[in-house]
């Protein structure tokens, strides 16, 4: 879907429109392949006189592993020197250079700001360097791929985050379309973790969203930020992680709140259940207050009937459990053996594994693995994820895993499943001491034999 927008985009909508009717039409009662609709945007590039082929900038997205990561500098002279390599989230270097794609750059800078024009301004065609004869001020900041139409990711200079920075941070930080915007945080965020760019950079390009109060910027920050917290979580910095994050996230809060007029519009509402839920997660009192009531009202009111509204159940569920006892998560799971509603189940699954209880959560590992007990054997995946996703599970769910191995070799049929459980507690382990105590356990956990 990506790779087909970004023809939209280097073909103009009407062309790209046109090319999509001659392929419907010439394929209409017949299979087609993705040749057949290379051709048919060729025919109809070729009537509008647009000099490109085709087939030649598609093959290269389509035919070979990854994507680009693009590498922007200023030169001395105001230019701007791009570079092309295969992007690799370990941070190692591509080191085959016939691997290039055919990149359709757009460009926009802080003295003429255009984030409305998505026809390239230049290729990179094929080949791993080309210069932008721009004449950049030295106080300039620039941005590619205006509306992120192109698949890459982009490295800037240092100047450049700077500037960028500065801007975000200034009253004119609406100036920046939301989804370039977006493209910083999530670009920003994934090139630290590679270790192309220090976390510091990252960080301060974050700071900015103290203002923001849309969705697509927010939603591209809290994904990026997922890897981090799993990194920290148990870690002697996650208190401060999470420090950063409630302050960052404060007056977004207070903008969102638990509570929603009738007519709030969808990405609204999926900006607060995604703020709610971190808020939640991250012990912020309000929160927390209010998942309660929501949760009380329905355990002690007439619960056949669910009063939480939908959206906000995910968050009501979890953080009723984490901050509960025996007695919700006792509820919740007679809910769930009532529930004939997949998503409900689902969200009750999830919820189960968030208690801070370890009795309650070795009770639900085992059920997990119990037949009989209410959970079905294609559930039972995530009912360790459940446990192992959260900071307080990590440990249990290793000790489980470890003492009962027999047991969980016994109820899977499948080896796939059993890996599956065990790089996702041993990905988790992220401290020195959870480390070693994977590694004493290699041959138990690695060496793994399934039963004929």
């Amino acid at each position: 879907g990506s790779i087909i927008r970004t023809a939209e985009h280097f073909l103009t909508h009407d062309v790209f429109v046109q090319g999509l009717r001659k392929h419907l039409n010439n394929k209409a009662y017949n299979s087609a392949t993705a040749d057949d609709l290379f051709a048919a945007l060729q025919e109809a590039a070729d009537d509008a006189e647009v000099d490109l082929n085709v087939t030649r900038i598609m093959e290269s997205w389509t035919r070979q592993a990854g994507y680009p990561l693009i590498t922007a500098n200023r030169t001395s002279n105001g230019s701007i020197h791009i570079t092309q390599e295969r992007f690799l989230l370990s941070g190692e270097s591509e080191a085959d250079p016939k691997t290039t794609w055919w990149v359709p750059i757009t460009y926009t800078r802080k003295n003429s700001i255009d984030f409305t024009t998505t026809k390239p301004n230049v290729w990179l065609e094929n080949e791993p360097q080309v210069d932008i004869a721009t004449k950049l001020a030295d106080d300039e900041w620039f941005i590619l791929t205006i509306q992120e139409t192109a698949f890459y990711r982009v490295l800037y200079d240092e100047q450049n985050y700077k500037l960028l920075i500065d801007y975000l941070n200034s009253e004119n930080h609406n100036k920046i379309h939301l989804l370039n915007k977006a493209q910083l945080l999530d670009d920003s965020l994934n090139l630290a973790r590679a270790g192309l760019i220090k976390y510091a950079t990252a960080l301060d390009l974050t700071t900015y969203l103290a203002r923001e109060t849309d969705y697509i910027p927010w939603v591209s920050y809290f994904s990026g930020l997922t890897f981090l917290n799993s990194r920290l979580a148990g870690t002697e910095d996650y208190d401060n992680f999470k420090s950063y994050v409630l302050n960052l996230t404060d007056a977004l809060y207070n903008t969102v709140q638990f509570t929603a007029p009738a007519n709030d519009e969808h990405t609204r509402k999926l900006l607060r259940t995604i703020t709610l839920t971190w808020a939640c997660n991250f012990d912020k009192q309000k929160c927390l207050d209010s998942a309660s009531e929501f949760f009380t009202q329905w355990k002690d009111g007439n619960n056949s009937v669910n009063s939480i509204p939908p959206d906000l159940r995910s968050v009501v569920y979890c953080s009723a459990l984490s901050n509960g006892g025996e007695e919700q998560w006792n509820f919740l799971w007679d809910q769930y053996k009532k529930s004939d509603v997949a998503t409900d189940q689902v969200l009750i699954l999830a919820a189960l594994g968030c208690t801070k209880n370890a009795t309650l959560l070795n009770r639900y590992l085992q059920n997990s693995i119990t037949p009989d007990s209410g959970i079905r054997t294609q559930d039972s995946q995530s009912v360790f994820s459940a446990v192992y996703s959260r900071a307080e599970g990590v440990d249990v769910a290793f000790k489980f895993l470890t003492d009962k191995i027999e047991d969980i070799k016994n109820y899977y049929t499948a080896m796939n499943a059993i890996r599956n459980i065990i790089s996702g507690i041993a990905s988790r382990r992220t401290t020195e001491k959870q480390r070693e105590e994977v590694k004493a356990q290699n041959s138990l956990l690695f060496n793994i034999q399934m039963k004929s």
